[in-house]
């Protein structure tokens, strides 16, 4: 996650992006950077009034994610496709 966050922020930096979908479909297992830096993602979209969500969440991970609270941070949806709703496009 670390050299995802390293690649991602200045590109939604450069963008200004207001919403980031984060598709954690082929992701085996995330640590505690890997939550610190998708917070770090949502913070950067919260301040172009924007949401990150985080969505294909699979269920190596999901209890993790729950526990680290992320969802407090970043909305949740099912499938990448879905994440239209949440952004309301």
């Amino acid at each position: 996650m670390k050299q995802f966050e390293e690649e991602a922020i200045p590109i939604i930096l450069g963008l200004c992006a207001k919403n980031v979908s984060v598709n954690l479909k082929n992701t085996p297992l995330i640590d505690k950077n890997g939550i610190d830096s998708l917070i770090k993602i949502s913070n950067i979209t919260n301040r172009y009034n924007g949401k990150t969500v985080v969505c294909d969440v699979n269920n190596n991970i999901k209890d993790i994610i729950v526990n680290n609270d992320l969802y407090d941070y970043c909305f949740k949806s099912k499938t990448e496709r879905s994440s239209v709703g949440v952004f309301n496009v």
